[in-house]
């Protein structure tokens, strides 16, 4: 793959890409879903490189090398390994441990239910001297000055598939309410001749779409102690870590270029062990603690299950959900666009939250806001 490269008198600009993709499913008889994790890696320059972690979701290492195999390396069963110390199971920002492989939330991905939360932390670090091999010498420096100290960013794309069956789009409903068995709403099928976009992608355009849509991304407030292990209400607030100052990140989202990104706030230092230099890191913190899936409520003014007079299954209650973003057919090249299309479903869709880490070298950038227009620049370059 011939990759880009974004030059000026200042910047050499690491092209490096990290993806870590967690789709969950859910059918109302099964309760059964699938999960897919990949990682790719793309740089033009070797003497910087970057790593990905989200020990919560599936135990991997920073030095685990994701494959197309989802399971790949993912423990699974209500018992750890024999041997291994509470101290080595993962642990969430609350400060309990994951008592089980059954609560990472990979695990719990593979049958989620409304209001459930997964936990998933992705985090980056510069691993440009892990094995102690960097071609840097001295303090990490090249003999012409430049060090591998870096700026990283996380782009965060957000997508959910149509299911391919028992889709319905409203009709005109009169006075009905759709919150009674005995006052359905009207609607319509989606096959062949009315609308046809079963099985379709949506990508979301932002992150607001996407929570309207299926579900929340949650944190751990900095420096909470925490009293549950379930990462509930209690325990997280809505959103992603933004924020200003050390240990938040910012969002230089660019709609239509650059997608949902979000830059760290402080730069990522080249050094193995920082040691108690207190102005050095090597790792960021979490962009967010876990996904919260929607209420579904089938009563009230919001009511998210409503009944539904169907032309095949009768009057049957479903699961409303409310789309805006860009369809695309998973063969061919069918498009639908979705603006605030309202669609009723049997099955609560598979969705995708796909995490693409960046990053960019650091010398001459001196803070964060100098360095968000060639970070943007440089995943407009990546993306297009």
């Amino acid at each position: 793959m011939k990759l880009k490269k974004i030059r000026n008198a200042l910047l050499v600009v690491l092209t490096l890409a990290l993806v870590s993709a967690a789709t969950v499913a859910v059918t109302m008889a099964l309760q059964k879903a699938s999960i897919d994790a990949v990682e790719n890696k793309f740089t033009n320059n070797p003497d910087i490189k970057v790593k990905f972690q989200e020990p919560t979701f599936d135990n991997l290492d920073w030095d685990h090398e994701r494959t197309t195999d989802p399971n790949e390396g993912v423990p699974t069963g209500d018992a750890w390994p024999n041997g291994t110390q509470d101290t080595d199971k993962p642990q969430l920002p609350n400060g309990s441990r994951i008592s089980s492989p059954d609560g990472l939330g990979y695990n719990l991905a593979q049958a989620y239910s409304p209001e459930s939360y997964i936990p998933k932390n992705p985090q980056l670090r510069n691993s440009t001297n892990d094995s102690n091999e960097s071609r840097f010498e001295g303090e990490n420096k090249k003999q012409n000055g430049t060090t591998s100290d870096e700026w990283v960013a996380l782009g965060v794309k957000y997508t959910l598939k149509i299911p391919t069956e028992n889709v319905y789009l409203p009709a005109d409903s009169g006075t009905n309410t759709g919150l009674e068995e005995a006052h359905p709403l009207a609607s319509t099928k989606v096959d062949a001749d009315h609308g046809n976009f079963l099985g379709y992608e949506v990508t979301f355009a932002n992150y607001d779409d996407f929570k309207t849509a299926i579900a929340e991304v949650r944190k751990v407030p900095t420096g909470s102690t925490g009293t549950s292990a379930d990462l509930d209400d209690t325990d997280t607030t809505a959103g992603h870590r933004t924020g200003t100052g050390a240990g938040f990140w910012t969002d230089i989202s660019d709609s239509g270029k650059t997608g949902t990104l979000f830059i760290y706030n402080q730069k990522l230092s080249s050094q193995y062990d920082v040691g108690q230099d207190a102005s050095k890191i090597n790792q960021t913190n979490t962009l967010f603690d876990a996904v919260r899936i929607n209420s579904f409520p089938d009563s009230g003014a919001n009511a998210k299950r409503v009944w539904v007079n169907t032309s095949d299954l009768g009057v049957v209650q479903l699961y409303k959900l409310t789309l805006t973003g860009a369809g695309k057919a998973a063969t061919g090249d069918g498009t639908y666009t979705f603006n605030n299309t309202v669609i009723y479903v049997t099955t609560l869709p598979e969705f995708t939250i796909q995490l693409t880490g960046y990053a960019i070298q650091g010398d001459e950038l001196a803070n964060v806001t100098a360095a968000t227009a060639p970070m943007q620049a440089f995943v407009t370059s990546k993306n297009s």
